[in-house]
């Protein structure tokens, strides 16, 4: 046996070779000694042995091995044990260009040469692809498609996820250049906040239709045209991809005319319909028509973009025709027709004659798309390009050798490719920030932002209607953009931010010092809520690109950088100092008010908890970037997020992973957010319930009853406003206003003195519940003492409201808020020293109060309901209805879609049952039908909520007349609260005695 090595592989060494063994663990100086005989160190040292001779070698050192190579020798593992050894690739979340000022927009521009406009529509209704059309005739240079979404994952979704503003100046048919602050808005109802926002800050929208498809998803359009409507917005309509006609549906042009005939008559109907409900008159709102110029006709796809009179015009120069364009244009559109043997247009159809629509526009885009894909080159060169003179260059011919859908774009960009026709109409139907150009512009309101300032008679109402640029700057900061990194290496993000917003009044300067009014921030009150800050940056957005600027003036849409740090959503920012007790006050701008509750929440916790703080600091980032998003954590401390559907919470979650907090977490299954509310009628309903202090010094009496469920649509829409009033006595107090009362006279048949009572709205200023001090004489229990009775009621008023918004936002039932609740303040005995009534005294006992009162009035559980709007073809209807029936869901109209093979379903489905119904569906049309849903009301869940005979049996479905018990329990259960409601909580021993006396059924409490 060869005894060098032993059983483990060591080398055995004699004592020449320990002695040289020992010698390579000198000290550090005696190493740095011996690397410099580098002939010694290589050298053959021979090693005798008993049994053999081993020649061994010296291995080269690192510095011969790497030559000219810095070499580093580490002892020990620096690296972390959360960093992995190989880092795994990380690619960037967002595209975005360096800056690049060499097309920086003059912020110089007078508000009257400024329109700021809004581009909404359907989902997949073409806005992005005419923002590329817009964007391509503005540049010169080529720009990638899809410019306007700016993320990586809108692009890969094919949808827009976040509105994105584009300043661009371009010229109108005169030559005369115009600012135009455009801003491309997402199309998908679970964003429709996004869209809604950023019409705040417009003065005009653009309504993108389908003209294909027509007028589907009718509620989210009826949603958004009377968001426009009740702000007094004007509309453009602009038909898009009319292209389709041709290539997909295959529609006759004289089909085709009426197609879009039927789209533009149902358009006008939804706006006068909504003007009416809004109480305008039936010719206060215009009507859209191609003859009045806001209809607009385009393909981004074949590349063009006209109206009648752009192309009357164009009709003229190719033909060399002297006529009047204008009164060309307007027999281009209705019941006109062209005699072609006398050249006439006559008002009446015969035979022969065809309508000048379908003769001189459609007839031409049919003829030019059916040549260039059907005919050969020669036959489109004489047939096509000679008539029209054009001519393209020799580097442009290989393109139309290969395909001939590269060939159209080429023709129609020749002829009707320009933005000229859009420009025109946006400066024309469209008022400047500050006031109307001319008569065709709606009269209301005079200003777009002095319609959303509470008061209209102090000093800064006027400085908003002249839109001085030396008045005090105001600011209505309505989104807030990341901050990206310019380097395409860089794969992080900052958690600053860009606020993006509108210069109501005064000049922003670079380095100006501001103040961001706060949610607690009054003007006649608390002012200390206003922080301070400093502009540190101004910003000309530009889809990709933002160009720098040191000021910006009224009028115009800038980001902001500095003041990001105290701003959680739209808010207002002055350039005056709120806390000095010398200067005025200005009010902060009304609250922007959404028609969409949100219809789904999740539950979230980090895969490690060691995550957490990265985790709730990225929640702070989500939050600021998605408008529709609430966020809140439960006593049981879980994050929940609240948002409108699954589209918007799944991208939440991309962003809260991948972007703004980079670490593992896990969600819950989804969760439907549920509301209580009080029985029309029932057991106790109306039975007084009276709760007394701690210290045995005060008592109220309240009573709940239901009220309609328009007062909160009034209440969103300005028909019904409270108004904060000083009491003399250093309180605030809130009443309806004069107009507010007379409006509840009117639609509510409320006598004056109840309208008069109502003291609170909750739990929010666009709540559906209310607060009604009806202490009277003929309810309290000792008249003798009334008037210091209201006094001192009077005093705790705060305390009472106060009360009234916590219970409105946690109910009895399963701590759920409350909805269309009217509790009624009935008797009240409180202390006239003050010592014995403070809030710590009087807010439990009045949320005990309101809370028992409401379990006396028959609660129900109200869960959200949805449209869905299907598009699906008429064979997959009742594949359709089936998959609806299972889920709880119903038809509520079907019709054909004009002009389409498809078919159009709208039904009501529980957004409980709505969680992948939309996989469920194509699963059972095999990826045919198309859907979309939205929130449309708030419904009744079957079943009683305290019904205790129930039975829940694990993992099997209960019946549905126990639906609401079982989300009772269920909702409990996860908040952590007992499955029954306790009575102990909310009844003394003193009131369930008085209820027993009067024969009202308790036996629900536990």
């Amino acid at each position: 046996m060869n005894s060098t090595f032993d059983e483990f592989g060591n080398l055995l060494a004699d004592d020449s070779e320990s002695d040289q063994l020992e010698s390579d663990d000198e000290p550090f100086q005696d190493q740095v000694q011996r690397q410099e005989e580098p002939q010694k160190l290589n050298e053959q040292v021979t090693l005798s042995t008993n049994t053999s001779i081993v020649q061994r070698s010296r291995f080269p050192t690192a510095e011969e091995v790497f030559a000219g190579v810095e070499v580093m020798v580490q002892d020990e593992d620096e690296q972390g044990l959360d960093e992995p050894i190989i880092a795994p690739l990380v690619t960037k979340s967002f595209d975005f260009v360096n800056e690049d000022s060499s097309k920086l927009p003059s912020s110089t521009f007078s508000p009257k040469l400024i329109r700021n406009v809004c581009f909404a529509g359907n989902l997949h209704s073409g806005k992005t692809s005419i923002f590329d059309f817009i964007l391509k005739n503005a540049y010169e240079d080529t720009l990638n498609p899809r410019f306007t979404d700016t993320r990586k994952d809108e692009q890969t979704r094919a949808l827009s996820i976040k509105p994105t503003p584009i300043s661009v100046v371009l010229q109108t048919d005169n030559g005369k250049s115009f600012l135009l602050n455009l801003i491309d808005t997402p199309g998908h109802p679970n964003f429709f906040d996004e869209a809604l926002v950023t019409l705040r800050v417009s003065d005009g929208l653009v309504l993108v239709i389908d003209a294909a498809e027509g007028v589907v998803m009718h509620s989210y359009l009826e949603k958004l045209i009377r968001a426009a409507v009740m702000d007094g917005v004007p509309i453009i309509l602009l038909l898009s991809k009319l292209d389709r006609f041709v290539v997909e549906l295959k529609l006759p042009p004289k089909d085709a005319y009426f197609k879009l005939f039927e789209v533009i008559g149902s358009i006008n109907s939804i706006i006068q319909q909504c003007a009416m409900s809004l109480g305008r008159g039936p010719n206060e709102y215009p009507i859209l028509s191609p003859v009045t110029g806001n209809v607009l006709f385009s393909s981004a796809q074949h590349g063009y973009l006209f109206s009648l009179h752009s192309f009357a015009k164009f009709y003229a120069q190719t033909n060399n025709l002297s006529i009047d364009t204008d009164q060309f244009a307007r027999k281009l559109w209705g019941d006109y027709f062209y005699e072609e043997s006398t050249g006439r247009f006559l008002r009446k159809s015969q035979f022969s004659n065809k309508r000048t629509f379908v003769e001189f526009v459609l007839n031409m885009i049919y003829k030019v798309t059916s040549y260039v894909v059907s005919e050969t080159e020669e036959v489109v060169q004489k047939e096509i390009l000679k008539p029209l003179h054009i001519t393209f260059p020799p580097s442009l011919y290989h393109k139309i050798e290969a395909s001939p859908r590269d060939l159209i774009p080429l023709i129609f960009s020749a002829i009707l490719g320009t933005s000229t026709p859009l420009v025109d109409s946006l400066v024309t139907h469209f008022p400047p920030p500050c006031g109307n150009p001319s008569s065709s512009v709606i009269t209301f309101p005079i200003t777009r932002t002095l319609s959303h300032y509470p008061s209209q008679t102090d000093s800064f109402a006027s400085n908003l209607m002249s839109m001085d640029k030396d008045s005090p700057l105001i600011i209505d900061i309505v989104k807030l953009y990341p901050i990206l990194s310019t380097s395409q290496e860089s794969t992080s993000i900052s958690t600053r931010f860009h606020s993006y917003g509108r210069i109501c009044t005064g000049t922003a300067t670079v380095g100006q010092t501001v103040w961001v009014l706060g949610e607690g921030y009054s003007a006649d009150g608390d002012v200390e809520s206003a922080i301070q800050c400093t502009i540190t940056n101004i910003l000309f957005p530009s889809g990709r690109h933002h160009f720098s600027t040191t000021h910006a003036g009224p009028g115009n849409l800038v980001m902001l950088d500095g003041i990001d740090l105290s701003i959680t959503g739209p808010c207002t920012v002055v350039g005056i100092d709120v806390t000095d007790p010398d200067l005025p006050h200005p009010h902060p701008l009304m609250p922007i008010r959404s028609p969409i509750h949100p219809t789904l929440k999740i539950s979230i916790e980090p895969l490690h908890p060691r995550d957490l703080p990265k985790m709730t600091e990225g929640l702070r980032s989500v939050r600021k970037t998605y408008a529709g998003l609430q966020m809140k954590v439960e006593e049981s401390g879980e994050h929940v997020l609240v948002g409108t559907g699954e589209l918007m919470l799944d991208c939440v979650m991309f962003d809260l992973r991948e972007v703004y907090s980079k670490v593992e977490i896990k969600v819950s299954d989804p969760i439907v957010p549920l509301c209580e509310t009080a029985g029309a009628e029932g057991r106790g309903a109306g039975v007084p319930c009276k709760a007394q202090t701690a210290n045995g010094k005060n008592t109220m009496t309240v009573v709940a009853q239901h009220i309609e469920a328009g007062l909160e649509t009034d209440v969103k829409e300005g028909r019904v406003v409270m108004e904060e009033k000083n009491d003399g006595e250093g309180r605030v107090v809130s009443s309806l206003t004069k107009m507010s009362v007379e409006y509840l006279q009117k639609a509510y048949k409320m006598d004056r003195l109840g309208a008069m009572s109502i003291v609170a709205i909750g739990p929010t200023a666009d709540g559906s519940n209310i607060l009604t001090n009806d202490t009277l004489p003929s309810f309290i229990s000792n008249p003798s003492t009334l008037q210091e009775n209201l006094k001192n009621t009077s005093a705790v008023l705060p305390s009472l409201t106060h009360a009234f918004k916590w219970t409105c936002r946690e109910g009895p039932l399963c701590s759920e808020p409350i909805r269309q609740v009217n509790f009624r303040l009935i008797d009240t005995n409180i202390d006239k020293t003050p010592a014995f009534r403070f809030s710590t005294q009087i807010v439990p006992a009045m949320k005990r109060a309101c809370s028992a009162s409401l379990l006396l009035s028959s609660p129900i559980l109200m869960e959200p309901i949805l449209m869905a709007s299907i598009v699906t073809p008429p064979d997959c209807v009742s594949a359709v209805e089936t998959v609806l029936s299972r889920r709880r869901g119903h038809v509520t109209s079907r019709r054909a879609l004009p002009g389409n093979p498809l078919t159009e379903l709208e039904a009501f489905i529980p957004s409980l049952e709505s969680v992948g119904f939309e996989t469920d569906l194509r699963q059972y049309t095999q990826g045919q039908a198309f859907v979309l849903t939205i929130f449309d009301h708030w419904e009744k869940v079957p079943g009683d909520p305290l019904d205790e005979s129930v039975t829940i049996i694990p993992l099997k479905p209960s019946d549905l007349d126990a639906l609401a018990r079982e989300l009772t329990i269920k909702t409990r259960r996860r908040k952590g609260l007992s499955e029954s409601v306790a009575a102990s909580k909310y009844f003394d021993a003193t009131m369930l005695s008085e209820l027993e006396k009067s024969n009202t059924d308790v036996s629900f409490l536990s």
